[in-house]
């Protein structure tokens, strides 16, 4: 299963395997274009080890992170994209 989502002024693609009960996530990003011709470089993949029942983030510049839960037995995954929000103490 692959999931693709933008984050900013990225695209994020992604997908994952089962590697011995834990998810093998594989992250693509790149450059979001709308035409192929306009020299973006093509993403590299990042891959990362996610325990069964553990989760993942990343946190990109535009304030979202990113965020890939293994589910049980690395049958599933899934990918959200969260709003970060700043704490600010309440005034006095």
């Amino acid at each position: 299963m692959a999931a693709s989502f933008d984050a900013g002024t990225k695209r994020v693609v992604s997908y994952f395997l089962d590697g011995d009960g834990d998810c093998k996530l594989t992250l693509m990003i790149g450059e979001r274009s709308r035409d192929e011709q306009d020299g973006a470089p093509p993403a590299a993949p990042l891959k990362v080890a996610v325990e069964a029942d553990t989760t993942a983030s990343l946190d990109t510049e535009e304030g979202k992170s990113l965020q890939f839960a293994c589910k049980a037995g690395a049958q599933a995954m899934t990918a959200t994209v969260i709003d970060r929000v700043a704490f600010y103490p309440a005034a006095k």
